[in-house]
């Protein structure tokens, strides 16, 4: 129930809006947070609680003259969209007012607004609590008006831009005792000392059960969080305070009774929303169907005349087969939301991302292996060459894409609102197959396996994985190029087209509707992989994991080829001879992939550069990796990454990747490379001096 939205996350709803440059600065370039602030962005962050319980929350940012006017413009096309962003739904809570944006062009301001229910929850003692986002620091409590105020602030630079920012929380009015509790990042108040009537009371009591439960995250539902079974409406609606106010539920043949959630009193007028965490039997994800069963609340509480009373009510629930999924939590309610509202089960994809799969690690060893036994976050070469030797492995095992067989749509891989079967990454092995959502889960799986962090990233009709690399930078493989599928328009793919491919596709989908699913955060915010049985000795089919493609599928490999791959294969010492230039040593190391097509190469060149007016000099390394193909009688390679440190009294600072540089080279087997670039130029000629083997 996180309440106050951080600066952050303001400056990344922008990020993905593209503005004139010379209006304002691109927030959407790779390079934005590297350059200096080009402007300054003031938010001010208010949450007016009311004695409901309900919370209007209001975000006013205020920019300088010419980029309000750039962003204005953007924002008007998809108000929606933009203020949904910025103060995001949460499952926990009920609309009460849709996200909305209004403009204030005389002070170059706009505010975003949303009023929800939900936010504000009891303590055990019976206090009312506001619980704020990690990021603003606790200020002072204060009194305005007739209003207690929590304030908050916070200050730094994003995207480009600096920003400052105050955060207010406005508890009920007449409320005693606020504080801020550093442990729970909670403000705390208590309501006013009042005198109730002796009356019965009226509570009316609303049970909103979830269409799906996907078995297969079982254990999501039992934490709390985003992810709930059913979700309670609690609303007195008389003249008398209740008390002593206690709820329970269960999933009946698949969890116990739970424990009871207490309430120690509801005001007249007051609302609370509770939500339904059921610990569900780990036998509902060997359910292999749709099954139908119940959900049943049971509530008690004290009326306004000291009268216990009780009641009771009940759901249908339909629980999804183990390896069912579906995006959508809802199939009506909030389909006009933003793309991340209506996919709010994407994040529970890391349920099938095996974290501790035999078989899992024994694949990811094989493609560490490809990739020399470095650890792949060792640096951004090693973290290359063993997401190469992943993808790989999978080509080496005949993995393959496979089209759902329900969408006619070839260029969609999964329906939002469709029902899917999602396979295990076990079961893709023993299948040699998979969707590209399997596909994805399989590859982020041997990632995490390979000691990267890993993410999917969920698009429009979409899924791929994505990568942390070493540098902090993020990188993405379009895994469905292992081919088989055609949704790539070809056969299997090379791994430096499919990197390539994949940090364009992250681009766009970084600046477009997208879920990004952080799967080690949602590892240890509950949503765990189910237990799988032991593997059977036959589990991955009858044909056991290769390291590599036979030769007999590579009929390809002539005499003159094999005689390239000798010649390719190893350390070279070179002399790099630039026009005009002095003469430059550089070192470059050669591995073949799996079918001999293609070689990692990474070409490294270090200077020294004196510090003006004596002392010690400047030691600047760059470093490119590319895929190097052999054609014939030559060699042509593609660059995936580039990058530059420089070693000074302040030690390593990695400057910004270039991974998309297209670079190529050519070789007649002469002792000479000659470095081009496709956008003109003169090349730069590399003249082999010495080959280590």
């Amino acid at each position: 129930m996180r309440s106050i939205v951080p600066a952050a996350l303001f400056l990344a709803a922008l990020a993905a809006i593209t503005v004139p440059a010379q209006a304002a600065p691109q927030l959407d370039s790779p390079q934005a947070s590297q350059r200096p602030g080009t402007g300054h962005l003031n938010l001010a962050t208010e949450h007016w609680i009311s004695a409901s319980g309900s919370v209007r929350s209001a975000v006013k940012a205020t920019f300088s003259a010419l980029e309000y006017m750039a962003y204005k413009e953007e924002v008007q096309r998809d108000p929606h969209g933009i203020a949904s962003r910025v103060l995001p739904a949460s499952t926990t809570r009920i609309e009460e007012a849709a996200p909305s944006v209004r403009f204030e062009d005389e002070t170059g301001s706009m505010i975003f607004e949303r009023t929800d229910l939900g936010a504000v929850r009891w303590t055990r003692d019976g206090k009312r609590e506001f619980v704020v986002e990690n990021g603003p620091e606790f200020d002072a409590v204060a009194q305005e008006r007739d209003r207690t105020v929590a304030r908050f602030t916070e200050s730094g630079s994003l995207f480009g831009l600096e920003y400052s920012g105050t955060q207010s929380v406005f508890v009920p009015g007449g409320s005693i005792g606020t504080e801020f509790d550093a442990a729970t990042r909670g403000v705390r108040w208590r309501r006013g000392p009042e005198s109730w009537p002796s009356a019965p009371t009226k509570v009316a009591v609303m049970l909103t059960p979830v269409e799906r439960v996907l078995t297969g995250a079982y254990k999501a539902y039992g934490f709390d969080g985003e992810h709930w079974v059913g979700r309670v409406r609690v609303d007195n609606t008389g003249p008398a305070l209740i008390t002593r106010f206690a709820l329970r539920h269960r999933v009946v043949g698949y969890s116990e009774w739970s424990p009871w959630t207490k309430l120690a009193d509801v005001a007249p007028g007051e609302s609370a929303v509770l939500c339904l965490y059921p610990i569900l039997a780990a036998a509902s994800v060997q359910l292999r169907s749709d099954t139908p069963t119940n959900l049943l609340v049971e509530w008690r509480y004290v009326d306004g005349e000291g009268t216990e009373r009780d009641d009771s009510d009940s759901a249908r629930l339909v629980l999804l087969g183990g390896n069912d999924f579906i995006f959508a939590r809802s199939s009506g309610a909030g389909r006009a939301g933003t793309f991340a509202e209506r996919n709010d089960n994407a994040n529970l994809l890391a349920a099938w991302v095996s974290r501790d799969d035999s078989i899992v690690r024994e694949v990811a060893a094989l493609g560490a292996k490809r990739a020399g036994g470095a650890p792949a976050s060792q640096d951004i070469y090693s973290a290359v060459a063993t997401l190469k030797g992943l993808y790989e492995t999978l080509l080496a095992n005949d993995i393959t894409y496979q089209h759902p067989p329900a969408l006619a749509d070839t260029t969609l891989s999964f329906s939002s609102t469709t029902v899917q079967n999602i396979k295990f990454p076990r079961d893709v092995l023993r299948d040699r197959s998979g969707t590209c959502v399997d596909l994805a889960v399989l590859y982020a799986s041997l990632v995490h396996a390979a000691g990267l962090p890993a993410f999917l990233c969920v698009v429009p009709g979409h899924c791929f994985p994505v990568i942390g690399m070493p540098d902090g930078s993020l990188s993405a493989v379009e895994v469905t190029g292992v081919g088989g599928g055609g949704r790539m328009g070809m056969d299997a793919s090379t791994f430096g087209d499919m990197f390539l491919h994949g940090e364009r596709e992250l681009a766009v989908a970084l600046a477009g509707p997208h879920v990004l699913v952080d799967l080690r955060h949602q590892w240890t915010h509950g949503v765990s992989c189910p237990e799988l049985p032991p593997l059977s000795p036959d589990a991955v089919s009858k044909v056991p994991l290769r390291e590599s493609i036979p030769s007999t599928k590579v009929p390809h490999l002539a005499e003159l080829r094999e005689e390239q791959i000798e010649w390719f294969t190893g350390t070279f010492e070179l002399l790099l001879s630039e026009p005009g230039g002095a003469a430059k040593h550089a070192t470059l190391r050669s591995v073949p992939s799996v079918d001999a097509r293609t070689f990692l190469m990474v070409l490294t060149q270090a200077e020294l550069t004196p510090k003006e007016g004596g002392g010690a000099s400047t030691r600047r390394t760059t470093t490119q990796i590319f895929e190097g193909r052999t054609l014939f009688n030559s060699l042509r390679c593609v660059g995936l990454r580039k990058y530059v440190e420089v070693e000074g009294v302040a030690g390593v600072t990695h400057l910004p990747s270039d991974s998309l540089e297209l670079t190529s080279w050519t070789n007649g087997l002469d002792g000479h490379l000659t470095l081009t670039d496709p956008k003109g130029g003169d090349p730069v000629v590399l003249k082999v001096t010495e080959r280590k083997k």
